[in-house]
């Protein structure tokens, strides 16, 4: 199988946990719904299709800086319908029902590798074709609109599922169900954290599954563990090794 390489970074990311409001919180990594919602970005599918969120769709991703956290007030308003709106201009000093400041958690200085297949190749070609171009059809965010983010094309590889019970090297996010027994080796001078993110959503955006991840903090470090037999993928021109979310 092949499979698709780029990087995509920026300033700051906001990744919700639902269930904060008030003081929104964010995931310290994208969830894996977050990431397939920006590929479905990049090649046009709207909010609501599910192509990049099924189990067609094989997502790894990979911290390259660390996890670093900030809080920064917001300010929220109710802007006015389309409909109200003439010439494609409105003034801005007639929003009476501005909000209070909203302080919002953010992730700083981000940038995640990411692994692509998908089993329909109409899909996979479309974000080849997309990647290479350096083109988008709506514009990638990092969780937030405002929050705009970059992305380089790096590559495109042929990958092969490992098929025995083997230790490997981990530099992308790991999910506990692919590894024996859910545990890694640990190592000195590392941070290891776990988190449980959203992993597949629903035609009306609604979490169909969750994964308990592990993951080193500062995108320097490999997390040794022993994968389960056809969970992990080796990247044969770079010897790499990842696990699908």
């Amino acid at each position: 199988m092949k499979a698709l390489k780029f990087e995509i970074w920026g300033d700051f990311a906001h990744f919700r946990k639902p269930y904060t409001t008030t003081s929104p919180l964010t995931f310290s990594l994208p969830p894996r719904t977050a990431m397939a919602g920006i590929i479905g970005a990049i090649i046009g599918r709207k909010k609501n299709d599910v192509i990049c969120q099924n189990q067609d769709s094989f997502i790894s991703i990979s911290l390259l800086n660390a996890v670093k956290k900030t809080r920064m007030a917001v300010n929220l308003a109710k802007f006015p319908s389309i409909k109200s709106v003439q010439n494609g201009c409105f003034d801005l000093n007639k929003i009476s029902n501005r909000a209070p400041q909203i302080r919002y958690e953010f992730l700083k200085d981000v940038k995640y590798a990411i692994y692509f297949a998908h089993n329909d190749k109409s899909v996979y070609e479309s974000v080849k074709r997309a990647l290479e171009n350096h083109e988008t059809v709506y514009t990638p965010y990092l969780g937030i609109a405002q929050l705009i983010a970059n992305f380089k094309f790096t590559g495109e590889y042929e990958i092969q599922e490992n098929n025995d019970e083997k230790r490997f090297d981990f530099k992308c996010i790991i999910p506990k169900k692919a590894i024996k027994d859910g545990n890694i080796e640990l190592e000195d001078n590392a941070e290891y954290f776990t988190a449980r993110i959203p992993n597949r959503l629903d035609e009306k955006r609604i979490a169909l599954e969750y994964n308990e991840v592990v993951f080193e903090r500062s995108g320097k470090k490999t997390v040794r563990a022993t994968a389960l037999p056809k969970q992990s993928w080796n990247i044969k021109e770079t010897g790499e090794n990842i696990i699908f979310l």
